[in-house]
C-alpha cells in the first residue's frame, strides 16, 4: 500500500473556477486544458475558461440544430495547434467541432456501433466500437481508423470476439479503453491478454499478460471468481487508465468484495502497489461511491485526491466548495507544516469561499 501522491507526482496545482456558471464536482464528464484555456463539459453544456479559471464563454448550446447538442459525452478533445475543439453528442449520434472562438465548424454523423472517437493525429480519427456489437455474427471490428471526411483508412479486428456468451447474461463486464501516453495511443480490450499500441498502420503488441494474469474465455462471465477489472465511472472512460513516462495507473474493481482502488506500476523499477487503508476518509457528494480509490496529497494540501480526468499529460479532478470548506482546517494545518506557494494559494482560495461557489480543479503532474 502507498497512498502518498508524492510517490507518483512531481507537482500539484489548483484552479478556482468562476461562480458564473456554477459547477459542482459530480456532473462534469470531462476536463481538457491547453496552455491558455480550460474546457469543461457536462451533458448539456460546454464551457471555456482561461488558465486562471476566469469564465470566457459557452460553446454551442442545447438543441438539435447546427452546432447544438442534446447530450454530450466523453471524451472531449483539443487540437491545440489548429485551435479546434471536438465534442460528441450521443443523443443525435454526431461529432461536433468548434474553433476556440466558439464558432461552429462542422458535424459528422456516426453509427450506433461506434463508441468513443479519439484524435489519433491531425488527420486521423480512431473509432472505438461498442463491445456489445462484437458479440454479433457480423464481426464488428474492434477499432476503425478514419479521416475527417469519414473515409475508412484501416480497420482492426477484435482479438477476442465473437465468443459465446451465456443467454441469460446481460452485463458482460467493463467496456474497452483507449488511452494515451505522450503522443502514443494504447488499446485494452476486455478479456484479451494483450495491450496494443495503436498506429496508423497496425496494432503493435506492447504488453502480453501471461501465467495467472492471462484471461481465458472460460471465466469471462463467471461472477463466482474473485476477478479484478479495470473500470471507470459511467460516462467517464478517461478515469480508468493514466500513464506517464514513469508510471501506469489503473482504477481497479474487485467483483466479490466490491472494493475499488488504484493500482500503480512503476515502469522503471517494476514495483507494483495499490491505494487503500486510508486513515483520512473521502468527503463530498460522491463519498458513498468511493472506498480506497484515492491518493493523499502529501505535497500541497493534505487532501484526498481521486483521478477522474486525463488532460495534456496531467491527471485532474474537481473538488466541491463545501468539501474544501469542511477541510479548511486540514488544509491550513498542512500548509503551516509544509509551506509551499501553491498551498498558500489554495488556502487563500478556501478562506474566501462559500458553499455555493463553483468547484476547484486540481491538476496532478505525474512523474
Amino acid at each position: 500500500y502507498d497512498n502518498n501522491l508524492s510517490s507518483i507526482a512531481s507537482g500539484v496545482r489548483f484552479v478556482k473556477l468562476d461562480n458564473e456558471p456554477i459547477f459542482r464536482d459530480f456532473f462534469v464528464l470531462d476536463i481538457q486544458q491547453c496552455d491558455s484555456f480550460l474546457f469543461l463539459m457536462e451533458p448539456k453544456h460546454l464551457f471555456m475558461y482561461d488558465a486562471t479559471g476566469k469564465f470566457i464563454r459557452q460553446i454551442g448550446q442545447n438543441g438539435q440544430g447546427p452546432g447544438e447538442y442534446v447530450y454530450l459525452g466523453a471524451p472531449l478533445q483539443l487540437d491545440e495547434k489548429r485551435r479546434i475543439l471536438y465534442a460528441t453528442d450521443f443523443y443525435t449520434n454526431r461529432y461536433l467541432s468548434y474553433n476556440f472562438d466558439g464558432g461552429f465548424l462542422k458535424e459528422t454523423r456516426f453509427s450506433h456501433e461506434e463508441d468513443q472517437a479519439y484524435l489519433l493525429d491531425s488527420a486521423t480519427i480512431a473509432i472505438n466500437t461498442l463491445s456489445t456489437q462484437r458479440f454479433l455474427p457480423h464481426k464488428t471490428p474492434k477499432l476503425v481508423l478514419q479521416n475527417y471526411a469519414r473515409k475508412i483508412l484501416k480497420s482492426f479486428p477484435s482479438y477476442l470476439y465473437p465468443i459465446d456468451r451465456p443467454r441469460n447474461m446481460i452485463s458482460f463486464g467493463p467496456d474497452n479503453f483507449l488511452w494515451h501516453c505522450g503522443n502514443d495511443f494504447y488499446l485494452l480490450e476486455y478479456g484479451n491478454d494483450t495491450i496494443f499500441q495503436v498506429t496508423r498502420e497496425k496494432l503493435i503488441p506492447a504488453l502480453i499478460l501471461t501465467g495467472d494474469m492471462k484471461p481465458t474465455g472460460d471465466n469471462l462471465f463467471d461472477d463466482e471468481k474473485d476477478k479484478l477489472s479495470i473500470t471507470a465511472y459511467i460516462g467517464q472512460p478517461s478515469a480508468a487508465i493514466f500513464e506517464s513516462n514513469r508510471f501506469l495507473i489503473a482504477k481497479i474493481s474487485r467483483s466479490r468484495s466490491r472494493e475499488s482502488y488504484h493500482a500503480v506500476l512503476d515502469k522503471k523499477t517494476g514495483a507494483l502497489w495499490r491505494t487503500g487503508k486510508h486513515t483520512q476518509p473521502f468527503v463530498g457528494e460522491a463519498a458513498k461511491f468511493r472506498t480506497e480509490n484515492y491518493f493523499i496529497d502529501d505535497m500541497v494540501s493534505g487532501l484526498p485526491i481521486e483521478f477522474i480526468y486525463n488532460s495534456q499529460g496531467e491527471a485532474a479532478c474537481l473538488i466541491a466548495a463545501d468539501v474544501l470548506l469542511t477541510q479548511k482546517d486540514v488544509i491550513a494545518d498542512f500548509v503551516k507544516k509544509h509551506p509551499t506557494e501553491e498551498g498558500k494559494k489554495l488556502l487563500k482560495i478556501v478562506e474566501g469561499m462559500h458553499e455555493e461557489d463553483s468547484s476547484v480543479v486540481c491538476f496532478v503532474k505525474l512523474k
